[in-house]
């Protein structure tokens, strides 16, 4: 009977024990709830693109570049630069964070980490021999057109804006980057803002309404320096920019545009930004002096480097504005002596070392073009992609082929 007793006992204590242990056994989904949500706090923490890279390009980089930074103007202005730009791995990523609240933000900005390709200059036979050699559409065109004309006549626009009415009907949805040259006279130009020329923004604005597919970057005014509007001084500018983009969008309700502030490189050129309510898009230009290429024989800054100073510094004042970069005009200036595929290969990495790592670039408008072939000297050189079939396979191994850049296929 005793043995009984303590064997009924004994079972007791064991279940009692079973049961506990199973009750242990129930904090293991807890646990991989605990983990998630760890892994997830990792994954935002190496999402902030602006600041990363910012830190990187400031204190990892070799950056030092400098530019002929006109495409319709042949300006140049000189510096170097002695900063380290180098690619960090997590740096893509990071751009993707940013990315997801500028596109939040703003309707203009795609896919996260993406950038728009858009080929110019404003040339439509142009346009059509790089999709023909390429089979690929880009994104958008580039065309350009004069203030006190009212009217976008510039390049093969220049019989009724043939060029955007091609672009209209063939690629609808396209983007359409349109540089807007403002008065070279400081009354004209200070005479915006009052209302003075406003017959002259209407203009404008039907030929907005007259090509509804697309989707236009304007530059109100372009690589704006010291000397623009007449050299009136940043607030004339920053008065005429605004009001231009309110008149347009607020006054009149004219929705396929947004507003580019395009300035070149030099940090002082930031106190012409024009503030945060209609600058949709900050914008540089990229040749080769920006990036401490060699042009008509010299660079202005060490070729180790990547960034001229001045370059750098408007960048860096770009991301942080938190809008979103467009390099709104950029070329390999190529001489005789450069027309090789190492000449491209050095100016395209360097490009896409600015664009794919070190800033948040959302769009890059390559000006595929001979510019001789458009009356501009033979040290522009040609610099088309396909003039040579290997920088062709670069192209499309690195701007085609690499899910970055985004086409007309991919809007």
């Amino acid at each position: 009977m005793l043995f009984r007793l303590w064997f009924c006992a004994f079972s007791i204590t064991v279940l009692i024990l079973n049961f506990s242990c199973s009750d242990n056994g129930d904090s293991s989904p807890d646990s991989g709830a605990d983990a998630d949500s760890d892994s997830d706090a990792d994954s935002d923490s190496d999402g902030d693109s602006d600041s990363d890279s910012d830190s990187d390009a400031d204190s990892d980089s070799d950056s030092d570049s400098d530019t002929d930074a006109d495409s319709d103007s042949d300006t140049d202005s000189d510096s170097d630069s002695d900063t380290d730009a180098d690619s960090d791995a997590d740096s893509d990523s990071d751009s993707d964070a940013d990315a997801d609240s500028d596109s939040d933000s703003d309707s203009d900005t795609d896919a996260d980490g993406t950038t728009l390709l858009i080929i110019g200059q404003e040339w439509m036979p142009e346009f059509k021999d790089y999709v023909t050699a390429t089979g690929v559409a880009p994104a958008g065109s580039s065309h350009y057109g004069d203030f006190v004309n009212g009217t976008i006549n510039s390049g093969s626009d220049v019989d009724n804006q043939a060029f955007l009415s091609y672009m209209n009907t063939t690629y609808p949805g396209a983007y359409a980057q349109l540089g807007i040259r403002l008065p070279a006279d400081a009354g004209t130009c200070g005479s915006i803002a009052s209302g003075g020329q406003n017959h002259l923004i209407d203009s404008f604005i039907d030929i907005l309404n007259r090509f509804p597919n697309l989707h236009f970057l304007m530059r109100i005014g372009y690589e704006i320096s010291d000397h623009t509007c007449g050299s009136a001084g940043p607030q004339t500018f920053k008065d005429a920019f605004n009001y231009m983009a309110a008149y347009i969008r607020d006054s009149q309700g004219i929705s396929n545009v947004s507003f580019v502030f395009h300035t070149i490189r030099g940090a002082n050129n930031h106190n012409f930004y024009p503030g945060d309510t209609y600058t949709d898009w900050y914008g540089i230009s990229l040749f080769n002096h920006d990036i401490c290429v060699e042009y008509e024989g010299s660079t202005n800054c060490d070729p180790s480097n990547t960034y001229d100073a001045n370059l750098k510094g408007i960048l860096d004042m770009a991301a942080g504005t938190g809008k979103p970069i467009i390099i709104a005009e950029a070329a390999a200036q190529t001489s005789p002596a450069q027309m090789n595929l190492a000449h491209f290969e050095n100016w395209f990495g360097r490009a896409r070392q600015i664009i794919e790592q070190d800033y948040d670039v959302r769009a890059f408008v390559y000006i595929n073009i001979n510019w001789a072939d458009y009356g501009w000297g033979d040290n522009w050189g040609d610099s088309r992609i396909q003039h040579l079939q290997e920088v062709q396979t670069y192209w499309t191994t690195h701007f085609l082929n690499s899910g970055h850049y985004i086409n007309y296929t991919d809007l």
